[in-house]
């Protein structure tokens, strides 16, 4: 006797919260942390993608926010469609068995080396600017993102819905700041653009995947119950605020100069001799490390409780002690060569999840 195949299980929309707002607003937030990371918020990693490319930069912003907003709403796609409840499932089933276990294992591997970039990147700012230990900084980074990841999916969004709006908040005035002066604009048309014709393009579209890697892991899990609406809602938030960021922060810098440019972390050259200022940037600064390392370290863990069955606790705890011992290469060398990597890894499972969603839509 034949039966009929099995359909795939479709997760229940995600509900609204009990104070009204929608699900996807929590969702959207947690996107924008995932990617404002140490190299975002600095200003570095900003500078090393568009940076040359003068006035042209912020329309690289411009392509990259769109970028982000569509590569949202391919990963929520996709995990609907599919019913998956992680990446790695999303992989197996866009990508088959044997490709979809390679990029499963690829992007575990990234993710906790991700965490471990975020941990040395906390043990580093803790040292050179609040003069702690390097070693006690990153335990106390470990330990803020072992305190969020194991309490689940609930400690990604609590931790995310209360510190990215004051982060995006930080970064958009620095850019405020920047932008209320006439001089910022004489300066930025002043700008060269030294690299090649149309380039900037090219920077918008690696600068969205190499950011995609670290964010799939928490949006599927997060948003793969929901609706087309929510999904939507949830994508502009975090393409808005990443955006939002991008632009702040780039024009503060650019308008800087040289001076700006050559510092390691050019965000805090432009807050000036200002303590006030420097504190609340630096502060910033280490609430970006720590949401990207929640996330990252939250993605791990979900592959770890779907592989081995354990508790959000003990998945998230593990997920942290196995990327604690890597911080210790220290933030330069680790993102001297992850960050590389994952920029050339980063199309090929983004590709996969494309497809197979195309493909779906035609059927």
């Amino acid at each position: 006797m034949s039966h009929p195949p099995v359909q795939p299980r479709r997760p229940r929309p995600v509900r609204r919260a009990g104070s009204g707002t929608p699900a996807a607003w929590p969702v959207g937030l947690v996107y924008v942390g995932a990617v404002v990371g140490a190299g975002f918020f600095s200003g570095r990693e900003l500078l090393v993608f568009f940076g040359r490319f003068g006035p042209q930069a912020l329309w690289g912003m411009g392509l990259a926010t769109a970028g982000f907003f569509v590569v949202a709403l391919v990963l929520f796609g996709a995990a609907r469609r599919r019913g998956a409840p992680t990446y790695a499932a999303l992989l197996l089933a866009a990508a088959g068995r044997r490709v979809g276990s390679w990029l499963d294992l690829s992007l575990v591997a990234f993710w906790t080396a991700t965490t471990g970039v975020m941990v040395a990147a906390g043990g580093a700012l803790m040292h050179e600017y609040w003069g702690l230990p390097t070693a006690a900084g990153r335990l106390a980074t470990a330990a803020a993102i072992a305190v969020a990841v194991a309490a689940g999916s609930r400690g990604v969004l609590v931790v995310n819905s209360l510190t990215v709006p004051a982060l995006t908040l930080v970064g958009v005035a620095l850019g405020l700041r920047a932008a209320a002066r006439p001089a910022t604009w004489q300066a930025l048309a002043a700008l060269p653009n030294t690299g090649a014709p149309g380039a900037w393009v090219l920077a918008a579209l690696l600068y969205v995947t190499y950011n995609a890697v670290l964010a799939a892991g928490v949006l599927v899990p997060l948003g793969n119950g929901l609706d087309p609406g929510q999904a939507a809602r949830a994508a502009a938030v975090g393409a808005g605020g990443l955006g939002a960021l991008a632009a702040g922060i780039t024009l503060a810098c650019l308008a800087g100069g040289p001076a700006v440019w050559q510092r390691e972390i050019p965000l805090l050259a432009v807050a000036g001799d200002s303590p006030a200022l420097r504190t609340l940037t630096v502060a910033a600064l280490w609430v970006a490390i720590l949401t990207t390392g929640v996330a990252n370290a939250f993605a791990v863990g979900t592959r770890l409780k779907a592989g081995l069955g354990w508790p959000d606790r003990h998945a998230g705890l593990a997920a942290v002690a196995v990327a604690y011992p890597m911080a210790r290469a220290g933030f330069a060398a680790l993102v001297g060569w992850v960050y590389p990597l994952m920029g050339l890894f980063g199309l090929l499972p983004l590709a996969y999840v494309t497809i197979d969603l195309v493909r779906g839509g035609r059927r």
